[in-house]
């Protein structure tokens, strides 16, 4: 088995290696970027459309259950 994976480590240092060595030769040689643009200005906050008026609140008809209402009765039964 350390037969097989000594090959394997060498190959990844090597290959490890040479991808350093390319990437710091391509960025010494690579041509100066641009100068970026000017930017605009901010354009002006969108102001909302007002909300419509909520509906008025309609009171219930019947009062509601609460638990008394339904355990006292069946309890009395």
């Amino acid at each position: 088995m350390a037969m097989l994976s000594l090959p394997f480590t060498v190959a990844c240092v090597l290959c490890f290696t040479i991808g350093h060595v390319f990437t710091a030769l391509s960025d010494s040689v690579a041509p100066p970027a641009p100068p970026a643009p000017a930017l605009a200005p901010p354009a002006p906050p969108a102001v909302a459309p007002p909300a419509p008026p909520a509906p008025p609140a309609v009171a219930p008809s019947a009062p509601l259950l609460t638990v008394d209402d339904i355990i006292i009765p069946v309890a009395m039964e």
